[in-house]
């Protein structure tokens, strides 16, 4: 529900019908691209939604387990603003350091989205 928000603040136009969460970091990565890091730490921050993306189901599936800027190629093709606006990101890897600074920006703007719309509810009443 977190990823439709997001992407429903950026978009007037439907979902596609077919979609998936695309994890930026997939669950398959290697073991030495986080080295000082245990192996718990990881499999949690890839649960974060910091981590996640809405993607077509057909590009989810190209995008496979490949890292972060062979994603952003097919992150490039999607129809989703929120997730083509990654494109846009300079950095070329997908660090925890990302998650957490994303967790934190998404945290935000559900949270402002959140204020909004109870302004206009009140508004209303």
């Amino acid at each position: 529900m977190i990823l439709k928000i997001l992407a429903y603040n950026l978009q007037d136009g439907l979902l596609p019908k077919k979609w998936k969460i695309e994890h930026i970091l997939p669950h398959k990565y290697k073991n030495s691209y986080f080295a000082k890091v245990s192996e718990e730490v990881i499999k949690e921050k890839i649960k974060h939604v910091g981590n996640k993306l809405p993607l077509e189901k057909k590009l989810n599936i190209q995008a496979g387990d490949g890292y972060f800027e062979k994603k952003k190629e097919k992150y490039s093709k999607s129809k989703i603003v929120l997730t083509n606006q990654m494109t846009h990101l300079k950095t070329t890897d997908w660090k925890l350091s990302n998650i957490d600074k994303r967790d934190a920006e998404i945290f935000s703007e559900i949270s402002q989205t959140l204020e909004l719309w109870n302004s206009e509810y009140d508004d209303f009443v």
